[in-house]
């Protein structure tokens, strides 16, 4: 700033710009810098973009007055906000840093700010709409809460449930040791886990279908609480990849315009950060009794998954067509049998737990259960076990949440 001030007022016209300074290996910046392979140019929008955040009162130089019309420089830019009192920075005032008098340097730097660009494209910061006839860079230069998290705290926020953003963050305390599947969907699954291990190798080796380039969408289908969502969360705990639930009941009941938005921005948020998205209530694509705005919108859907390139999990009651084109893989996830249900009561509600009369074997006989029934189950009995002020599940604990599990 110090030095196009000077070159500016033609105190030192030849004054040349320093170098920006070395950053700190390791540090957020220095990722950030190295992944989207941002040159000097880049690096100090970024910087006038964080300023008003960190370093606020360095702006305030740009508060001097045109003495000759008394009014500020037009060439500085910016704007002021409502809380704030200080100078936030404008894409005016980005040029006048970068490209003073130079319209090639200004052509260049509406090349940083404009859509095409990465800070764009991965939602680093952004030039805001100008008033209707206004120019173009009078806009403000914000960035995004994401990065500012970032790069100031080393770790971004994650967006939460909304009207713009349609998806939920997902997670689960559970280990691997607590999903209980049959062998061949325990194999299906597997699969699934070399995929996010490897799946960048493999979607390049030669004779990979092409279709796998795009990412891979699989269907997890079978009757509820039998394990589907907790392979998904699964998965991405392991892989430490964020899983984002899209529920098509709710989106296909919204207004298009606005379903669509938001779907826009879950799959652009989801592709840039490889974040791996579950689709809840998948059954309602392949469904030929849905309204006309909930086919819109599901047709936006279908058209994000076909190039998204992560994986989209399709979790429904029944398996999709195989003419429907709209998975790679499918899993099918089955009614425990008896052998695993014991196998989950052990896992739920340990030996450890429980008083000498509780017969697991019994229980897992008589009542078909499934995982999530036996979980609820396992927690109606602990709630009567610490009414009575006992220390262990009894029999009569457990007897007495068997009949209402649904």
């Amino acid at each position: 700033m110090d030095a196009r001030f000077k070159q500016h007022f033609e105190q030192e016209a030849d004054q040349p710009i320093p170098s920006p300074p070395k950053v700190l290996s390791g540090s957020a910046l220095a990722t950030v810098l190295h992944q989207y392979q941002c040159g000097e140019s880049e690096r100090l929008v970024l910087a006038l973009a964080l300023a008003p955040h960190l370093r606020p009162e360095l702006l305030d130089a740009f508060f001097v007055r045109n003495q000759n019309l008394d009014r500020g420089f037009t060439e500085f830019g910016g704007s002021k906000g409502v809380a704030h009192g200080g100078f936030i920075p404008t894409g005016e005032t980005a040029s006048f840093l970068l490209a003073g008098n130079s319209l090639e340097k200004r052509f260049a730097l509406m090349q940083i700010l404009g859509p095409s660009h990465s800070f764009c494209q991965n939602e680093i910061l952004a030039l805001e709409s100008s008033p209707s006839g206004e120019p173009a860079l009078s806009g403000r230069l914000t960035l995004s809460s994401e990065w500012l998290s970032r790069l100031c705290m080393g770790e971004g926020t994650k967006p939460s449930f909304s009207s713009e953003f349609p998806a939920q963050r997902v997670s689960t305390p559970l280990a691997w040791e607590t999903l209980v599947l049959g062998e061949h969907t325990l194999n299906q699954v597997s699969q699934l886990r070399l995929w996010l291990q490897r799946s960048v190798a493999l979607m390049h080796m030669p004779g990979c279908p092409p279709h796998r380039e795009q990412g891979l969408r699989v269907s997890l289908h079978g009757p509820a609480g039998v394990g589907k969502t907790l392979s998904a969360l699964l998965l991405g705990k392991e892989s430490a990849t964020d899983v984002y639930k899209l529920d098509l009941k709710l989106i296909g009941g919204w207004d298009a315009d606005c379903a669509q938005r938001g779907l826009d921005r879950v799959f652009k948020l989801a592709s840039n950060r490889q974040w791996m998205l579950l689709i809840e209530n998948a059954g309602l694509l392949q469904d030929d009794g849905v309204t006309a705005t909930q086919a819109s919108n599901f047709a936006h859907l279908r058209m994000h998954l076909a190039s998204f390139a992560g994986l989209a999990l399709l979790e429904s009651r029944q398996p999709f067509a195989d003419e429907s084109g709209l998975v790679d893989m499918a899993v099918r996830f089955g009614l425990p049998d008896v052998g695993q249900r014991l196998q989950l009561w052990k896992i739920y509600l340990p030996e450890a737990k429980t008083d000498a009369d509780v017969r697991f074997e019994d229980v897992a006989e008589r009542y078909p259960f499934t995982g999530a029934q036996i979980a609820n189950a396992v927690f109606c009995a602990f709630l009567y076990c610490a009414q009575r002020g006992g220390a262990t599940v009894s029999d009569s604990d457990l007897q007495r949440c068997l009949s209402d599990v649904e």
